[in-house]
């Protein structure tokens, strides 16, 4: 080989390299995380931010058990989910912000900046499914609205 065509497959090859290192580089963590507090914005709907401790790493090495966390997440006012939980089409979903204030536990599927990825994980995590952006893992209790129909 001379040294021209180890500098062309060079030049060719390394382009190629640094995109799978970047895509692998950007992180693929799942987390649950203990709900210290949720804080709302000013205006609904906006972005709850939901501050804890991580309890479980699923995946990911950009987080560990016991490290502080603050999860930026979409939030509205009374967000009705009748055809039960939301299902993820790439794409970030509303967080009812009363049942994220008053939740104690959550899962995340985070970014290496500890930002939402809202695409599905590749692996299924037991009861808890692909993780995709963020949900409430435990119930919350609301006051039911009179004035809805049933």
């Amino acid at each position: 080989m001379t040294a021209r065509t180890v500098l062309f497959a060079a030049c060719i090859l390394l382009p190629i390299g640094s995109a799978a290192t970047q895509a692998r580089d950007s992180g693929d963590n799942v987390v649950v995380i203990d709900v210290a507090k949720v804080s709302l914005p000013k205006s609904l709907p906006g972005k709850c931010r939901v501050k804890g401790v991580v309890t479980q790493v699923r995946n990911g090495s950009a987080f560990h058990y016991g490290q502080s966390i603050s999860v930026s997440v979409p939030c509205a006012a009374q967000v009705h989910r009748e055809d039960g939980p939301a299902i993820s089409d790439n794409s970030p979903f509303l967080q009812d912000a009363e049942v994220l204030r008053r939740s104690k536990s959550g899962y995340a599927h985070l970014n290496n900046a500890g930002e939402l990825n809202w695409q599905p994980s590749q692996q299924s995590y037991g009861t808890m499914g692909h993780a995709f952006g963020y949900r409430v893992l435990d119930g919350v209790s609301l006051p039911i609205d009179r004035a809805s129909p049933i």
